[in-house]
């Protein structure tokens, strides 16, 4: 009874102190964005300016709202996938808030990456942006959560590799060999492909000529609030945020989020992140 007693007083100072830290994490970040927005309205106050650097301020007040208001909304995400993990797979349901329940459906993970590098290449046209596949490969999740996670991937990349820079995706697969796959909840839905020893995978991975990742640092960048270079700084609107809730959101689909090692061959320089999730079988139509 005294080991438990210690053991609860030791797992609850742990989690006074990652409050502690997360407030600490939540002030620093929010303090950019509000201290803008009073020193933009004290200057629009005092200096009644023209009506064209009048518009110009506000534009940027605007700018920073949304700035904090997407750290807010990736704050409460991020609560939600942590309260879901803490309490087992069951209680993932509870992490997509609004979503309500709903079975999860089967998707092409290739079409997906298809749409979202089209995307990315009218966002950034002087970036090189190549997409390999091996045909359709299949995975069961939810399709609005796995964009999230591949549009944040590229996002990053994009700003890494910088103009002029490349990127890669590769979405490759296994054979399926009758996996047996078990039930999991994401996002108040059931989800019907989570990963069994020996199970067939789906793996796509995000390689952009940046920077690169120190390999100290590869398993750092997922934490909150991290940011390792310019590349990646808040300047350009990011809550710091993006990676670990991209993981959460992998783990719930059973699947893994990693920033590895270049292969044998490739260009030393930049990152690799890749994901991988357990592989199903086509869907059969009519």
């Amino acid at each position: 009874a005294e080991g438990a007693a210690r053991t609860a007083a030791a797992g609850a100072a742990a989690a006074e102190d990652r409050m502690r830290q997360l407030l600490a994490d939540v002030s620093h970040e929010l303090r950019t964005p509000v201290a803008g927005l009073q020193a933009t309205a004290e200057t629009l106050l005092r200096d009644n300016p023209a009506r064209p650097q009048r518009e110009q301020l506000m534009v940027g007040m605007i700018q920073q709202t949304h700035r904090a208001g997407r750290l807010v909304a990736d704050l409460l995400l991020m609560t939600r996938l942590d309260q879901a993990a803490g309490a087992g797979a069951d209680a993932v349901a509870g992490a997509g808030a609004a979503s309500g329940q709903r079975m999860l459906r089967q998707v092409n993970l290739t079409e997906l990456a298809t749409r979202i590098v089209a995307e990315q290449r009218l966002l950034a046209p002087e970036c090189s942006l190549d997409l390999t596949a091996s045909g359709a490969v299949w995975v069961h999740g939810d399709a609005e959560r796995l964009s999230q996670v591949l549009t944040n991937l590229l996002d990053n990349a994009r700003h890494a590799a910088g103009p002029g820079g490349g990127i890669r995706v590769d979405v490759v697969g296994t054979n399926v060999a009758g996996a047996n796959v078990a039930g999991a909840y994401l996002d108040g839905a059931y989800l019907d492909g989570t990963n069994a020893a020996g199970a067939a995978e789906a793996c796509l991975s995000v390689t952009d000529s940046g920077p690169g990742v120190a390999p100290a640092d590869r398993e750092r960048i997922f934490e909150r609030f991290v940011r390792l270079d310019e590349s990646r700084a808040s300047n350009r609107g990011g809550s710091g945020l993006g990676l670990p809730i991209a993981r959460a959101l992998v783990r719930a689909h059973a699947g893994t989020l990693t920033c590895v090692a270049r292969r044998p061959g490739e260009t030393p320089t930049g990152a690799r992140f890749e994901l991988v999730l357990p592989r199903v079988v086509a869907p059969e139509y009519g």
